[in-house]
Parts: structure tokens; sequence; C-alpha cells
């Protein structure tokens, strides 16, 4: 005997919790995102800036570090 599968399209309500989790999904990385670089931030600027200097840093440097740091994680 031969199987046949049943193939049916998605109920409609489906689609849309789909697209609901990958909304709640992307709202919580990029809370994740901001907060990490937030961390980061306040780390970096407890250090004296001769401690940012050991590590090749200025003041300056320490937004885009933060940035690029939270986007690693």
């Amino acid at each position: 005997m031969a199987y046949q599968g049943l193939t049916r399209p998605a109920p409609l309500g489906a689609e849309t919790a789909y697209h609901i989790v990958s909304r709640a999904e992307a709202l919580w990385n990029a809370i994740v995102e901001w907060n990490n670089m937030r961390r980061t931030r306040q780390e970096l600027e407890r250090l004296s800036l001769r401690q940012l200097e050991d590590i090749g840093l200025t003041p300056a440097d320490i937004d885009r570090v933060a940035r690029n740091a939270a986007r690693k994680v």
C-alpha cells in the first residue's frame, strides 16, 4: 500500500504567530545588544586615561568599541 502524505497549508493564525514571535525575538536581541553596549561603555569609562592608553584606546574610542563589542556577543 502506497503512503500518501497529506499536505495542508498552515492555518492563518500560524503565520501571524510566526511573525509575532519573529518580531519579539528581534526586539529581545536589540535589547540584549543595547545592554551589552551599555555595560561595555560603563566598564571602559571606569578606566583611567593611563589604563585606556595601555590597551591602545582613547576616551574618544569608547563608543566605537562598545558598539562593536555589543554586536559580537
